[in-house]
């Protein structure tokens, strides 16, 4: 179990370094950070789409291999590969209706606690 910490640990410290480069780029290159972050969940989404159906297709990597990677760097480089990983295993497997509702659920109530993290702030500072 230790082991398989560390490997997410590891994995993780890569993903969120990546993360900061790539939108010090963006924000450098283009001068919108806004694009890397586009950029690093795109990457994470085609990233843990491959690797899944590489696993499935019977690609062998051993699972802490597996967890260093698809946990630890993409979950540090993006939790949007998870979620777009999710939102089309439901599609397959429920159908599109609750393919619909995840994604919609998950960006309405998303965006919703930004929001109300935000406002929350400001009331106590304001």
């Amino acid at each position: 179990m230790f082991a398989d910490v560390l490997a997410v640990a590891a994995g993780g410290a890569i993903g969120s370094s990546l993360r900061f480069l790539v939108t010090l780029a963006a924000a450098t290159a283009l001068g919108l950070g806004a694009a890397g972050t586009i950029a690093v969940n795109v990457l994470g989404c085609l990233l843990i789409g491959g690797l899944a159906e590489a696993t499935i297709l019977g690609t062998s990597m051993p699972d802490r291999l597996q967890l260093a990677i698809r946990v630890g760097l993409l979950g540090g480089l993006t939790t949007f590969s998870t979620f777009g990983y999710e939102a089309v295993v439901f599609a397959e497997k429920d159908g599109f209706g609750p393919a619909a509702a995840y994604v919609t659920t998950n960006l309405v109530l998303g965006i919703g606690a930004v929001c109300l993290g935000i406002f929350g702030i400001r009331a106590l500072y304001t």
